[in-house]
């Protein structure tokens, strides 16, 4: 797990300064050296060999990752809520998951412009979502089927292209919940906020106590 962790962030943190290096160095020239290392991730992610079957105590891995994502917030705002009162156990990797989640409100936190933001875990009859939801100011729905397109940023279509990241957060983040057999959902809509929705099958729940 914690072999997961650190890789994940070692590549963040390099890609983060290829990309602020080569288009500092390279101007328009560094959109060329983005889909290499893209690739190269991407790749990596698609191929782990570690095991997405092992017991994982989810309210404690949500715990830990609202609080080092709290740990971020510079300012008082935006706040992070956590709606997590169930103590389920899943099958899975922790550290994958961690990492998912911890993009989906990586990215709330720098974009949305939001008051608060919530992580809840829902329980459904056929499947559990884990949901990261905001009342920020969110963006046109037109871009929805493209945000976990590879190098695909908002900030290049309606955002300051200097809020920085690679575009590669979100494709991540679909990968490790394919590799959990979960599907990714967003909805969000312009000045009301933005939803992104973890929809897991019930197969990979192990225990419900309510």
């Amino acid at each position: 797990m914690l072999g997961t962790v650190v890789v994940v962030v070692v590549v963040f943190v390099v890609a983060s300064f290829v990309f602020f290096v080569s288009k500092r160095l390279l101007g328009n020239t560094h959109l060329k050296v983005l889909p290499l290392l893209g690739k190269l991730w991407i790749s990596r992610v698609a191929s782990w060999r570690i095991k997405i079957c092992l017991t994982i105590a989810l309210q404690p891995l949500l715990e830990s990752t609202c609080l080092d994502a709290q740990a971020l917030i510079e300012q008082d705002t935006p706040t992070i809520e956590l709606d997590c009162s169930k103590p389920i156990t899943i099958l899975g990797n922790s550290g994958e998951l961690q990492s998912a989640v911890s993009n989906l409100l990586g990215n709330a936190i720098r974009y949305a412009n939001a008051d608060t933001i919530r992580l809840s875990l829902i329980l459904k009859e056929r499947h559990f979502i884990i949901q990261v939801t905001d009342n920020g100011k969110g963006f046109d729905p037109i871009h929805i089927p493209r945000l976990t397109e590879r190098f695909y940023r908002l900030d290049n279509h309606s955002r300051n292209s200097n809020s920085g990241g690679t575009g590669l957060g979100l494709a991540i983040v679909k990968h490790i919940l394919i590799r959990h057999d979960a599907t990714l959902e967003i909805q969000s809509f312009p000045n009301k906020g933005s939803t992104f929705k973890c929809v897991f099958p019930n197969h990979r729940l192990l225990t419900k106590n309510t």
